[in-house]
């Protein structure tokens, strides 16, 4: 999060919004906001991933951050200093989601 733009709220304290923190932060913070249907991993290649035991549709997100059928978990089009992440979401059995929205497996 090295140069991350901050805003500074009506109380003096710095802000940053959700949609621009890192990509494994914001992967972090779903997990937290869905206990027990969301966890992070990493795969054979050491790359994040996101496990969801449930349909995407039926997380919470963090603002600015969503699920896209292309690409995963994404703050795409969202993220205010013009950089995006994604990181690839699969359902228990490790096969990525389908643009139809349901496990593969």
């Amino acid at each position: 999060m090295g140069n991350m733009d901050y805003a500074v709220n009506e109380y003096g304290l710095k802000t940053v919004r959700s949609c621009d923190l890192d990509g494994y932060v914001a992967a972090r913070l779903l997990e937290l906001l869905n206990p027990g249907k969301v966890a992070v991993t990493k795969d054979p290649y050491n790359q994040f991933r996101i496990i969801a035991n449930c349909q995407p549709e039926d997380l919470i997100y963090p603002e600015g951050w969503y699920f896209n059928t292309k690409s995963g978990f994404t703050n795409k089009h969202w993220s205010s200093i013009g950089q995006y992440e994604t990181i690839g979401v699969y359902d228990p059995d490790g096969y990525p989601w389908t643009d139809a929205g349901y496990m593969a497996s």
